[in-house]
Parts: C-alpha cells; sequence; structure tokens
C-alpha cells in the first residue's frame, strides 16, 4: 500500500522550477528511472487529494482512490482562546516561510490594501518577509500550539497563496470556524467550497488576490458551514476509510 503524497514534485510536475541546472536535470533524469520502477511495486495506490490522483495517473499511470490526510479537527472545539493586544480584524497566514509558498505575493497584496495581516511559520524567507513588510503585515515567525489555535479562531479569513498537495492548515482553518481564501489549485479544490466556506481566485498575483479580498469584504460566511465542512476531514473518518481500503486488500491478497 502506497498513500501518496504526490509525485516528487522535482521529478515530474514541478520540474522547471526546480531543476534549473544540466546536473541537476542530469541526476534527476536517473531518479525518474528507479522512481517509474518503484512505483509499480505496490499492490494499490492511495492520494492524499484529487490533485494527487490526477499526477499518478499522468505520471505513473496507475488508478488510485482519495483519502484525505487526518486533521486533529478536535482541538479546535474549546472556546477561543483570549490573546492579549489581539488586532480586531485581522486576516491569517500559516506556512513554512519559502519561496514557492508565495507569502511574498500575499504581503504585497498586503502592503498594498492596508488591511492587517498575521503570518505565522519560519523559513529561509523569513528575513526578507520582515524587511518588505509594512506595518500592517506582522511576521510573528513561529509559536506554540496552543496560541495559534487562538490565532486561528479569532482571524477573519486564511489566506492560501500557492498550489498544495492537499493543505492541512486550510483545514484547520476550516475547523476553527474561518473561511479560506485560496489559489484555485490542489488540495483547496477538495478542501474549500466556493462561496459558501471560502473563495477561491485563479491567478497568484497582488492584483488577484486583493481584488479576492474585496469581494470577500462583500460576502458573509457561516462558521458552523465552515466547521461542518472541517470533520469531513477528521482523524476519525480517516481512520475509518484507511481500515476499510486495509481490509479489502487483505482479503483480495487471502483468495
Amino acid at each position: 500500500l502506497n498513500y501518496c503524497l504526490t509525485p516528487t514534485r522535482y521529478l515530474y510536475s514541478h520540474k522547471k522550477q526546480y531543476l534549473t541546472t544540466p546536473v541537476h536535470r542530469f541526476i534527476a533524469k536517473y531518479l525518474r528511472a528507479w522512481d517509474q520502477v518503484a512505483s509499480t511495486r505496490p499492490d494499490t495506490m492511495i492520494a492524499i487529494s484529487t490533485q494527487v490522483k490526477k499526477r499518478i495517473k499522468k505520471y505513473y499511470n496507475r488508478d488510485s482512490e482519495v483519502i484525505f490526510p487526518p486533521v486533529n479537527v478536535a482541538k479546535f472545539n474549546h472556546r477561543p482562546l483570549t490573546i492579549n493586544h489581539l488586532p480586531y480584524s485581522y486576516f491569517l497566514t500559516v506556512s513554512r516561510l519559502v519561496p514557492y509558498k508565495n507569502i511574498d505575493v500575499l504581503v504585497k497584496a498586503f502592503n498594498q490594501n492596508g488591511k492587517i495581516l498575521i503570518v505565522i511559520g519560519t523559513g529561509s524567507q523569513e528575513r526578507y518577509l520582515r524587511k518588505l513588510a509594512k506595518s500592517n503585515v506582522h511576521i510573528l515567525g513561529s509559536i506554540d500550539e496552543e496560541l495559534l489555535v487562538g490565532y486561528y479562531q479569532h482571524a477573519k479569513a486564511f489566506l492560501q497563496a500557492n498550489e498544495e498537495d492537499f493543505g492541512i492548515a486550510m483545514c484547520e482553518a476550516q475547523a476553527a470556524g474561518i473561511p479560506v481564501i485560496a489559489h484555485s489549485s490542489g488540495g483547496a479544490l477538495d478542501i474549500v467550497q466556493d462561496g459558501q466556506t471560502g473563495l477561491l481566485f485563479k491567478q497568484t498575483s497582488v492584483s488577484s488576490i486583493c481584488q479576492a479580498i474585496d469581494i470577500f469584504e462583500t460576502m458573509s460566511f457561516d462558521r458552523q458551514a465552515c466547521q461542518r465542512n472541517a470533520r469531513r476531514f477528521d482523524q476519525t473518518a480517516w481512520a475509518v476509510k484507511m481500515n476499510k481500503r486495509i481490509n479489502k486488500i487483505c482479503q483480495k491478497n487471502q483468495k
């Protein structure tokens, strides 16, 4: 059984972004050959999202079913944590601060619109983003889990600016009862119910994100609808589906 997070990005779907030198491309050719052989070994492949299912078919020519990863929805069930000196109204993103996450585009968008953005996470771009950010954009770095839950619960909306294979943070935002504004790709297409629990935008650009936020401000979202949506990804639901699939494989192999 292969629970596939995604066919290796730098070998397939995002190779142009990663393989920027002749040496890298030369090595990748042999890694792809090995990976193709390895992909034939599992009896069953399970994808973490619809997008990953499509990649498995495209790059491995194998069928798979989708079982979404488990999300700890229960940790958002208690009353919102009180956080001192919290802005009255803010947008939130939680992410590793690395180039492909497009956090710099979010920061530039909020530099332009003047709304408050809180960025939680660490990574290679942290110093650059701190220099880029204006006073309305707060880069908090790493914080403890309890405090993170509180920031989710009080946010106006959560933002996702890149294509995620799935996107646990988007699920956590929904579990906290807040809508998600996300790029219309990858796991966001499975997670966000466009117009009901969030809003999807098509281009990762400053203008597109600013426009999406302007549209969002004219809409209203039901906190409970977001929370109900998140229950689809609960750890218990994942365990039931995964156990059922494993039992099927075992029964098939016993025949």
